[in-house]
This record gives structure tokens, C-alpha cells and sequence, in this order.
């Protein structure tokens, strides 16, 4: 059995999603279900969300000749992978996802790319089947952070990197500590309909805290807030109609929240929360780089 609490939680979002992320998100073009990054290379939204996956090929420095072995750890359908597989065909990775329907995907998208350097699995990245030492490179876009155990999760990923290997995180982290109840409601409400279970965003202080304990060295964290925003501005715009949808539905009692269509609309609608979240400085987004010693 898959010990990942979140399980569950994760795999009904993301299966509902996708739909969701076809058309707004266009992944059916980017395969990518993550934030897009916004700089002198990236202009438009599409250029945005590959430029993310870029992003992550020049923190490993790959180049067209590397010959790597990289874990793409809570993959999504695999579509950073995809993307950096074409550029670097020497290098190979490999993804892992605990949402089945997205394992399908990505195979369905690594067939259509005919790829044979990049491969897409089921597997919790805080148990994995994986030897020791085996990984030059991983990196976690958006997945580490719905961790149960994020102490597991840091542990799991050292025993499979090779020494000198390098972890990449980007992700939200909580950098308040103190949250007053209503906001705290709020701030609840967004990540229950954005998958969480356990309804809190790792610390910053806590997640580098625990990159060290677990003998981590040469960690790099880099707020990035401001290159992501465009994204969230495009999902709080995405998310007002449904918004609107559901509550209406609430207050006729029509359904309820469990039915597909309104989990469904309530996800899509807690994303007009994210303002009051980044009003009150509750968390960042951030990159965080990490070395395993040999």
C-alpha cells in the first residue's frame, strides 16, 4: 500500500484537473500542469511554462552532451521531463507520480515525442523502489511540498542521489509563522481545494533546517514570488466564474460538495484566495538547490 496519506487527496485533484489544465493551462501543448516563470526569455504565458522547465535544465547545467541520470520526483504527466528530454538526449529521466491517470499521460506523450531517454512511473517519492546512489540529479516542481513528511521525503531523496548530486525544489513555502484565525481559514480553504491534506505549506525555516540536519550542504533558496506572479494572476482569473458557480450551487444546496462538477468548480475557485495570501505574507515561491556531499 502506498503510504503517502495524500495520496487520495492529490490524485482526485489532479484527475479533475486535467481537463481544467488542457484548456486553460494548455497542456495538452506544454505538458506542464506547474506555474509558467516570467524573465527576459519568457513573454508570453506558453513561453513561461517552458521556460520553467528550462529553468531547470540550466540549475543542472545539462548540456548537449550530458550523460545524467535525473529523478523527476512528483512529475505531474512528465512534461518538464519531455521537454528537457528533447534538448538533451544523452541525459535520461526518469518520473514518478502517485496519480495513475497521470502515468497515462505521460506515456501517451512520451510515445508521441518518440522518446526513448525519458520513462514515467507509479511511485510514492517517499518510499521508493530505487537503489542507493543512483540519481546525478533530481528535482521536485510543484510535488514536494504535498509531502505528509517532509523529514521522510529530504531522507528518501539523499539515499537515491549520488554524492555530489544536486536536489532542486521549486515550490510555495510558509515564511509566517503566526496566521490569525479568519486568514488562517482562508488560507485552509485554498489548499484543501488545491489538494492538500494536511492543509499547511512547509516552512521555509523547516524545509532548510532539515536539508541540513539530513547533510545537505552548499543549499541555495532563491525567492522567485515575482516571476510566478503572472501565472497566479492568470489562475485567479481562470478561477472567478467558477467561483461564482459554485457558490450559487451552494446556496441553492444543489449537489454537493463531493459530486465531481462541484469539487470540480471549488477547486478551480480557491484560487481568488492566493491575493489574501500574498497580501499577508503567509508564503513565497521559491528555489531551493541543495548538494549531497560525497
Amino acid at each position: 500500500m502506498n503510504e503517502n496519506k495524500n495520496l487520495g487527496n492529490v490524485a482526485k485533484y489532479y484527475n479533475l484537473r486535467w481537463n481544467a489544465f488542457r484548456i486553460w493551462w494548455h497542456s495538452e501543448e506544454t505538458y506542464g500542469v506547474h506555474h509558467g516563470l516570467y524573465d527576459k526569455r519568457a513573454k508570453t504565458f506558453i513561453e513561461a511554462v517552458l521556460n520553467m522547465n528550462d529553468y531547470v535544465g540550466r540549475l543542472f547545467k545539462l548540456k548537449k552532451n550530458s550523460q545524467l541520470k535525473i529523478l523527476d520526483a512528483g512529475c505531474g504527466v512528465g512534461g518538464t521531463s519531455i521537454h528537457l528530454a528533447k534538448k538533451y538526449p544523452k541525459t535520461k529521466f526518469l518520473c514518478i507520480t502517485n496519480t495513475p491517470s497521470q502515468v497515462e499521460l505521460g506515456k501517451k506523450f512520451i510515445k508521441k515525442n518518440k522518446l526513448s531517454n525519458v520513462q514515467i512511473k507509479e511511485m510514492d517519492f517517499l518510499k521508493t523502489n530505487f537503489k542507493d546512489n543512483i540519481f546525478d540529479g533530481i528535482f521536485a516542481i510543484e510535488s514536494a511540498a504535498y509531502a505528509d513528511d517532509i523529514e521522510k521525503f529530504l531522507k528518501e531523496m539523499k539515499r537515491i542521489l549520488k554524492p555530489n548530486g544536486k536536489i532542486i525544489i521549486l515550490d510555495g513555502f510558509r515564511i509566517k509563522k503566526e496566521i490569525n484565525n479568519l486568514i488562517k481559514k482562508l488560507y485552509e480553504t485554498y489548499l484543501y481545494g488545491r489538494g492538500y491534506e494536511k492543509l499547511d505549506l512547509p516552512h521555509l525555516d523547516f524545509f532548510k533546517k532539515n536539508l541540513i540536519d539530513k547533510g545537505f550542504e552548499d543549499i541555495i533558496i532563491k525567492d522567485i514570488s515575482k516571476n510566478v506572479t503572472k501565472s497566479q494572476i492568470r489562475g485567479i482569473l481562470i478561477g472567478i466564474p467558477f467561483f461564482f458557480s459554485y457558490l450559487i450551487k451552494m446556496i441553492l444546496s444543489v449537489g454537493k460538495i463531493n459530486s465531481k462538477k462541484n469539487y470540480l468548480d471549488f477547486s478551480m475557485s480557491v484560487s481568488i484566495i492566493a491575493p489574501v495570501i500574498a497580501l499577508k505574507q503567509i508564503s513565497r515561491y521559491f528555489m531551493i538547490s541543495a548538494i549531497k556531499k560525497g
